[in-house]
């Protein structure tokens, strides 16, 4: 397992790290739980997504699933991929890291659609963000 460095806040004691391709088949298992999940993170204006690879990051595909009772205006399926965004305390511009496979802490939302809702799911009130060594 390689090492990571805080690019943001500090890891919480006892979060379990769920992969995000189980998160994205058993988004009812932890919806509204304190999580941390491993992926692709970017940070654009209009895309603040975990991704399973840069490449999907690059190139996304609305082939993912959301929860029946999650309703949504958007008539697509959702990217595989979840939207996050920080805890509401912190200023957004102290977080430099987009582009890194990542480990991020939040609170899951399996109906959180993101940015024109093409999300499978969010993290709310990010606690930690921590990019793996090397990138």
């Amino acid at each position: 397992m390689r090492s990571e460095h805080a690019c943001h806040g500090t890891r919480g004691p006892g979060v379990p790290t769920i992969s995000l391709d189980a998160l994205l088949r058993s988004p009812d298992v932890y919806d509204g739980k304190r999580i941390r999940v491993t992926g692709f993170l970017r940070r654009q204006r209009e895309d603040q997504g975990i991704y399973p690879s840069a490449a999907e990051a690059a190139h996304p595909k609305l082939d993912g699933a959301r929860l029946a009772r999650c309703h949504s205006s958007q008539t697509l399926p959702p990217m595989r991929a979840i939207w996050w965004e920080l805890e509401a305390t912190t200023p957004s511009a102290d977080l430099t890291c987009d582009s890194v496979e990542a480990s991020i802490e939040g609170l899951f939302d399996a109906c959180e659609g993101g940015h024109m809702d093409l999300f499978a799911g969010g993290l709310k009130q990010v606690t930690y963000v921590g990019v793996k060594a090397g990138e």
